[in-house]
Order: C-alpha cells, then sequence, then structure tokens
C-alpha cells in the first residue's frame, strides 16, 4: 500500500442488494480491477432504513472479504429518498465561515432539526460580477440513518471514508467530464427513480419517486396477465411496444409519473433560466431500468429534449482501447458504483469547492488526521534513510579529515614552542595597542571642528563677575546639542548682563530664560542656564 494512498471500493447499496466496483491501472490504463453484486436477505433494508443490520453486516463481509487486506476503505452511497440537497443563496461570507453560516439557516431549508442531521455543502461556481451573494448546494441527511451504515461498513471489516448520495456518485460518473452544460441524470432503479439537474459537474436540485422496475414488471404482469418471470422477458425483448395497446395501457401510469417528475425538474431549472443559468440540453438515462426499449425516443418526444441513455465508461477508457468484463446493459446498473470509486485516490479528501462528504465532522477530523499521519511517518522514515545513506558515503571523508586535523595540530604544537614564533606574538600585540591609540586619536579629531567653535565663543562672552563651575555638553542627532552652563554672579544685573551676551551668539538656538526673582540687587545669584546650540554657524 503506498503511503499516501487509500484503496477503496465504491459500495452502492439498495433495499433488494448491494453492487461494488474498483478502478485501477493496468499497463498504464484504467480498468475494472473487481466488480460484482450480492442480494440482501428480504427486509434487511426497507425503504433506504437498514432494519436488519446482522444480515447487511453478514452479506457485506461475505462478498467483500477476498478484497478487505489490500482495500480496506469504502466510498459508500446513501439512499436518495432520506436525503435532502437545497440549492440556496446566501450573502457571501468567508469559505471557513460558510459551515457557521449555514448552520443558522440549516432548518429554513431542511424539515428535520439541524442537531439531527449531517449536512455538508458545495460552492457553486457563477460567472456574474455581482460578489455580494454565493449559491450553495447544501446535502444534508438524517444521522441516525447515516450513523446506520458506518456501523454495518465498520462491524464488516472497513473503514468509510466517503459518505454521499447516489444522485452526486451518478453524476460524476455519467455527465462527461468537460461538460459545462445544465443536463438531467435519471436513475432508475428497481423500487425508485431519482432526477438530477446537474450543472458544471455539481448537482444541484434532485427528487425520488417510488417508480422503478419492479413496478414495471408488476404492470405488465397484470395488464398482460403473464407469471413474473414472463412480465420480466417482455419487458427487456419488447419494452415499450407501441403496437401492443395492452403494454401500452399497463405501462401508461409509470410513464405518466417519470414524464411528469422530469417536467418538474425542467419548470424549476427554467426559472433559474432568468437569473441568467443556461436551458438544460439533454437528459441521460442510467439504472437497472434505464435500458427499456423505447423509453428515450417517448420521454424526448414529451419533453422535447434529446434523451439518451449514459454512456458510464465516457469519463474513463475509451472502448475501442479497452472493453470492460460486463455488458452495456449491465453497464447502467453500476453508474452508481462507478461514480463512487471515480472519487477515490487524490479526491477523498477533496475541498467543498468540488465535493461533499455526509460523514460526522469528528469523523472526517480523525481521517485528516490520519494523512498527516502518514505523512509524518513517511518523512521521518525517508529523512532516516537519508541519514544512514549520508553517514556511510561520508564516514571515509570524515576520518580522513579527522587524519589531516591531528597532522595540523601537530605542526602548529611544533611551531608554538619556535622562538620566532614569541616574538611574532608579542609584536602583533604591540601593533594592535598603537592602532588603539591612532584610532581614539582619530575620533577626538572628528569630533573636536564640531564643538570647538560654539564652546570658544560661549566661553568668550563671560562678563567680569560671572564664575562657571560646571559646563555640560549633549550632542543630538541634528547637528544640535544641549547645553547647561552652571554658576554664581556677584549681583543679579552681571547675570542678566552675561545671559544677554549668550543670546547674542550666532550658535545659540533658544531663548535663554533667566531665573525670576523680585530683587533687582540680588546678590551671589546661583544659576543654571539650560538652551539648545546649532554645532555650525546661523
Amino acid at each position: 500500500m503506498k503511503p499516501f494512498s487509500f484503496p477503496s471500493i465504491g459500495v452502492d447499496i439498495s433495499d433488494e442488494s448491494f453492487k461494488f466496483l474498483n478502478l485501477g491501472l493496468r499497463h498504464g490504463r484504467r480498468k475494472i480491477i473487481f466488480s460484482g453484486e450480492h442480494t440482501f436477505k428480504k427486509g434487511s433494508i426497507e425503504s433506504g432504513e437498514i432494519i436488519q443490520s446482522d444480515d447487511v453486516i453478514q452479506t457485506l463481509k461475505t462478498a467483500l472479504h477476498p478484497y478487505r487486506k489490500t482495500h480496506p476503505y469504502i466510498i459508500l452511497s446513501l439512499p436518495e429518498e432520506h436525503g435532502f440537497l437545497r440549492r440556496i443563496k446566501m450573502q457571501t461570507v468567508p469559505q471557513e465561515e460558510i459551515r457557521q453560516a449555514l448552520e443558522f439557516q440549516l432548518e429554513d431549508h431542511i424539515p428535520i432539526a439541524q442537531n439531527e442531521l449531517y449536512f455538508d455543502f458545495q460552492v457553486l461556481p457563477h460567472g456574474k460580477k455581482d460578489t455580494t451573494e454565493m449559491n450553495i448546494a447544501l446535502t444534508a441527511y438524517p444521522k441516525k440513518i447515516v450513523d446506520a451504515y458506518i456501523n454495518v461498513i465498520q462491524k464488516a471489516g472497513f473503514i468509510p471514508i466517503v459518505c454521499e448520495l447516489e444522485s452526486q456518485a451518478i453524476a460524476r460518473a455519467v455527465v462527461p467530464s468537460s461538460s459545462i452544460e445544465a443536463v438531467i441524470v435519471g436513475d432508475i432503479g428497481r423500487t425508485r427513480t431519482t432526477f438530477s439537474i446537474v450543472y458544471r459537474g455539481i448537482v444541484q436540485y434532485t427528487s425520488t419517486i417510488k417508480v422503478g422496475g419492479r413496478d414495471i414488471d408488476l404492470a405488465l404482469q397484470e395488464s398482460l396477465q403473464v407469471s413474473p418471470q414472463k412480465a420480466s422477458e417482455i419487458k427487456i425483448d419488447r419494452g415499450l411496444d407501441f403496437s401492443s395497446e395492452e403494454i401500452i395501457k399497463g405501462l401508461s401510469h409509470i410513464l405518466t409519473a417519470l414524464e411528469d417528475e422530469a417536467k418538474k425538474h425542467i419548470n424549476y431549472w427554467e426559472h433559474l433560466t432568468q437569473t441568467g443559468e443556461p436551458q438544460i440540453t439533454k437528459i441521460y438515462l442510467c439504472g437497472g431500468d434505464a435500458h427499456l426499449k423505447g423509453l428515450p425516443e417517448f420521454l424526448a418526444t414529451e419533453l422535447n429534449l434529446p434523451v439518451e441513455r449514459a454512456d458510464i465508461w465516457n469519463n474513463i477508457f475509451k472502448l475501442n482501447q479497452y472493453i470492460p468484463p460486463m455488458s452495456a446493459h449491465m453497464s447502467l446498473q453500476y453508474g452508481t458504483a462507478l461514480g463512487l470509486t471515480l472519487r477515490g485516490g487524490g479526491n477523498v479528501f477533496e475541498s467543498h469547492h468540488e465535493m461533499s462528504n455526509l460523514l460526522p465532522e469528528n469523523y472526517k477530523a480523525d481521517l485528516r488526521f490520519e494523512v498527516w499521519r502518514r505523512f509524518l511517518i513517511f518523512v521521518g522514515a525517508y529523512s532516516g534513510v537519508v541519514g544512514v545513506i549520508a553517514t556511510i558515503l561520508l564516514l571515509p571523508s570524515y576520518f580522513f579529515l579527522q587524519f589531516q586535523i591531528g597532522a595540523l595540530e601537530s605542526q602548529f604544537s611544533s611551531m608554538k614552542s619556535n622562538e620566532t614564533y614569541t616574538v611574532i606574538q608579542r609584536g602583533e600585540k604591540e601593533v594592535d595597542s598603537v592602532n588603539n591609540v591612532v584610532n581614539a586619536f582619530m575620533s577626538f579629531e572628528g569630533a573636536k571642528p564640531k564643538i570647538v567653535a560654539p564652546v570658544e565663543d560661549l566661553l568668550g562672552r563671560v562678563v567680569p563677575g560671572i564664575v562657571l563651575n560646571t559646563f555640560l555638553y549633549n550632542e543630538m542627532a541634528d547637528n544640535t546639542a544641549q547645553i547647561k552652563i552652571g554658576g554664581t554672579a556677584i549681583r543679579r544685573d552681571i547675570y542678566l548682563q552675561y545671559i544677554n551676551n549668550l543670546q547674542k551668539s550666532s550658535f545659540v538656538k533658544t531663548k535663554i530664560i533667566p531665573t525670576p526673582t523680585d530683587l533687582v540687587s540680588e546678590a551671589k545669584v546661583a544659576f543654571d542656564l539650560p538652551f539648545v546650540i546649532s554645532l555650525s554657524i546661523q
């Protein structure tokens, strides 16, 4: 098993049976590795709900046991009739805030309490310039049903990594991956039929009716008064035989139900085309009873749209390059299983922009943790291997360097004992001492022109009767300096005269304020004069 792979099986569970399929690469091409179908005991699952879990577990375990070691992960579809898929519009919020925003309005769109639902979403692309609103494809499912399916998968010995609606899996298989058109996909199963609108590869609306292949069999059986086996043969051989009044009359209510459900989807989307969405261009049919002869032609006539049976291999391989080990009739039954297995590999943990996953959030968090755990184990193992290889390759070089270092150390020790080495060391110390003195002198010479001129000017303005005792100087970054001159004056008038002299200096930038006093003739005036000077003449 590759370190980052999650080798998985696509499993499509219905009321009566389940189908499974796995794709892989053989000789560089995608091929079916294994597939199969097994039936459940009657009553094990009814209307999509698991009734007899032990029977379901045993059937899954028996059928899938040969693949458990090589493909331990399951990508599972959930029955369509219990799911909710809504296209909603909401105010644009950052990607990481969408889930919280949806929680507040979940019950406005889904008729079940929020705490009873698992939900996920996909951000729908749009080409409009308006970025104030965003469209979301909201998918929700009752917790108790999802938990029941997770439980039977785990007890069968497998690990579920994705749960999604059948319609989402079918769309991935049926609609060409390059399609940007709006189409309808009709999945006609044994007990129910689901119609979905798919645009740009994302299911945007879906609904299910309880009409399927079994109802066609019963209708033919009653209208033609034949056995169940004979009715099934007539369905396959004759289909919608319009030359037979009994067949058409017997199937009329089923055809009407299918037509009405398809029209409901077309009318719903027609409303959205008024907001800029494209028209529906085609209808694809798949499912076990989509092979009914004449059905595509009947729907095409009634709906005025092209209708064709799906080519479920379209997104995987070309039939002229590889022929799958199942008939075209049987392949229509495997659309869901194929769409599930197509989600394997790198798409398992795709972002909300691409795919939704109805597993519980804490369960998905554990799966993401498993990815990181594998990554760290891989990095650790890789680093260990690289370290071992590097050690083996570098070991000879290491011993050679150690030998060279030892030889150099021996030569150096011998040189240190030589008298010439001692003389050289003493000379280096004397040179360093001389360099320090020169550097100090050069530093002083560089600072001298800045301070000498202002100081000489200020000291030259001292008048008789003034005695200075302090002269403080602090150079600033803007070519100025803070000066503080302290001393005493024999009288206040001499003190004021000295201040006046200082103020006249071309170096002084600020006004010098004398100490306030009421005594004009005060004697022995002590002073501290702070002011700012320029280090160059103004």
